[in-house]
């Protein structure tokens, strides 16, 4: 199951070809599925999309799907708490400030191991 959320998203580099021509470089704000992502209360009343997940946040959830630009569609679908979540999947878990890690594993059934 998912739910709808709106989403701030870091760009990244992506190099495309123009109409057959050289390639040249342009911005893609691409969010990958399992992304943790938060956002604060105050945030939320102003109507503010989430973004990358702070140990500051007071909400966390995870991107069920990738969005492929979010600069043109920032909407992304989230995995509903309660469900289960291997660790191991999650992009960068291990760089993940400790007090996001808490806040997923309180949230979510986490777990470690392979598909």
């Amino acid at each position: 199951d998912v739910s709808y959320a709106t989403v701030t998203a870091t760009d990244l580099p992506l190099t495309v070809a123009v109409d057959g021509g050289a390639p040249r470089s342009v911005l893609v704000a691409r969010v990958v599925s399992g992304t943790v992502i938060g956002r604060t209360y105050a945030e939320r009343d102003a109507g503010t999309g989430f973004g990358p997940a702070a140990a500051s946040d007071d909400e966390f959830y995870l991107v069920a799907f990738d969005v492929t630009d979010a600069a043109v569609n920032a909407d992304v679908e989230l995995y509903r708490p309660g469900s289960i979540v291997k660790e191991t999947f999650v992009p960068n878990w291990s760089s993940l400030v400790s007090g996001v890690k808490s806040a997923i594993r309180s949230r979510y059934h986490c777990t470690t191991g392979a598909a």
